[in-house]
C-alpha cells in the first residue's frame, strides 16, 4: 500500500447502494484520535481528513461500511 502525506482526501471505494460509513483514524499505539460517521453514502467514498491538527508520525485510516474495510497508512510530517 502506498503511503500518503499531509493533509488527505481519501477516494477508496464504490460503495453498493446506500450505506452508513465510519472513519477512523488510529495512530501505531491502536489508539483512535479521529472518527467520524457519513450516514446513508452512496457511490464513491470520499472522505477529507485534517491531518495538520495531528502530531507527525504514522497512522492508519480506516473507512468501514456493513459489508467492507479499507485501511490506508498515513505519513504526517
Amino acid at each position: 500500500t502506498k503511503p500518503v502525506s499531509t493533509t488527505q482526501v481519501f477516494n477508496e471505494a464504490q460503495l453498493k447502494g446506500i450505506q452508513d460509513v465510519s472513519i477512523l483514524v488510529k495512530n501505531l499505539k491502536g489508539k483512535t484520535v479521529y472518527s467520524t460517521a457519513l450516514p446513508k453514502q452512496s457511490g464513491e467514498i470520499s472522505a477529507a481528513i485534517a491531518v495538520d491538527k495531528l502530531p507527525g508520525g504514522i497512522y492508519f485510516v480506516s473507512i468501514s461500511t456493513a459489508e467492507d474495510k479499507f485501511t490506508r497508512k498515513l505519513i504526517v510530517k
